[in-house]
């Protein structure tokens, strides 16, 4: 009876420290069901991921182009910054059924998320505070940044 206790304490300790944080293979934090799979993020590169909604419909954009410009900043002035999106170059991917978008082991740098259409149209997601300021998002080598639900004017 002993060792079926000691067994079944191991088992709930390991079932419990191998569910803690986002791990590669599972959906991101808050995903819906069937969502896009979190790759493993190598210890110099960062992963991102998130979800997009139309706030024209309240509703998921799916099958949507998502694309990071990096963000570059003056030395002699660091708050003030430029974003380049180079459609060869800048990291991005698309949306899954659900909306949800996972950019894997890229640069760890700040960057700004533009949406795109197939037919050329882009849109730069802004601060919510309604200055038409684009948004900059900061992420760390080694993790996973979740930009969360991002709410943009689209299609």
């Amino acid at each position: 009876m002993r060792l079926i206790t000691a067994l079944v304490v191991a088992m709930a300790l390991l079932a419990a420290c191998s569910g803690a944080g986002s791990q590669a293979g599972a959906p991101p934090p808050g995903a819906p069901a069937g969502a896009t799979p979190l790759p493993t993020t190598a210890p110099d590169r960062t992963t991102v991921t998130g979800r997009i909604i139309s706030t024209r419909t309240n509703q998921p954009l799916p099958d949507t182009v998502v694309r990071l410009a990096e963000v570059t900043r003056a030395p002699e002035d660091p708050s003030d910054g430029v974003y380049l999106l180079d459609e060869a170059r800048s990291p991005g991917g698309r949306t899954d059924a659900s909306g949800q978008f996972v950019i894997a082991n890229i640069p760890a740098k700040e960057y700004v998320l533009i949406i795109s259409s197939d037919d050329g149209r882009n849109a730069i997601v802004t601060q919510n505070s309604g200055s038409g300021e684009a948004r900059v998002w900061s992420t760390e080598a080694g993790k996973v940044v979740n930009f969360g639900e991002v709410r943009v004017d689209w299609p």
